[in-house]
């Protein structure tokens, strides 16, 4: 399972990639792909994995490679192919389409699956002058008793400014099945995932004042770090 951010959308016409500030856009970069083939008595087909569909107007090829890029996976391409209006069969330009998004690392930390994940969620999206990690895989007890998760080598510690850590909590929260995301802990607020992985509730916080992003994962291997 990979996490992909930043998706783009860009296409190639004669042998070459075109990318530009539009790319963040599916209408504006397919439109200016689908340009490169509008003439005159011409028609159009879609092509799929290799299966070319029925004949289509130019607006209708375009509306069809919108369609069918929103529903397919980073990596995966469709074409716009231009023929002959009088010879039919007679392919005469061609423009493929295809999906793009930057992949966000995993480490290799001494944590578990999700904290691995979670680093390197960090480390590449967050890694600046305000950002440092203060722990993950640490024998360590909870203040005033009781198990922490860091000895499971399954939370993570950072400190960031307080806007950049509620960004990241909230993207803990969101993107929980991919990180493991078991609860996170912020100020005086602690935000438990459900088992579904997809909602979460939220309680006070009795432990001490959080100045730092707490998180915790799923998976833990119970006093690994001691």
């Amino acid at each position: 399972m990979d996490l992909f951010l930043d998706p783009k959308w860009t296409f190639v016409h004669d042998e070459k990639e075109y990318k530009g500030d539009d790319s963040r856009s599916l209408l504006l970069s397919t439109r200016r792909g689908a340009l490169k083939l509008r003439e005159p008595d011409r028609i159009y087909r879609i092509d799929i994995n290799g299966g070319e569909g029925p004949r289509r107007t130019w607006l209708e090829g375009l509306t069809i490679v919108r369609t069918k890029l929103k529903q397919m996976d980073v990596g995966e391409s469709v074409k716009m192919l231009a023929f002959d209006k009088v010879q039919p069969e007679k392919r005469l330009d061609q423009v493929r389409f295809f999906k793009t998004a930057h992949k966000v690392p995993v480490a290799d930390s001494s944590g578990v699956e999700g904290i691995d994940r979670w680093e390197g969620y960090l480390r590449d999206q967050w890694s600046s002058r305000t950002f440092r990690f203060a722990g993950d895989c640490v024998c360590k007890s909870v203040v005033g008793g009781g198990h922490s998760d860091h000895a499971d080598c399954a939370a993570c510690d950072d400190f960031d400014t307080i806007a950049n850590m509620r960004a990241q909590k909230d993207f803990a929260l969101s993107h929980a099945v991919y990180f493991h995301t078991k609860y996170a802990i912020l100020e005086r607020t602690i935000y438990t995932v459900n088992s579904d992985g997809v909602h979460w509730s939220t309680g006070s916080y009795g432990g001490e004042y959080h100045s730092h992003l707490h998180f915790s994962c799923n998976g833990g291997i119970f006093n690994s770090a001691c």
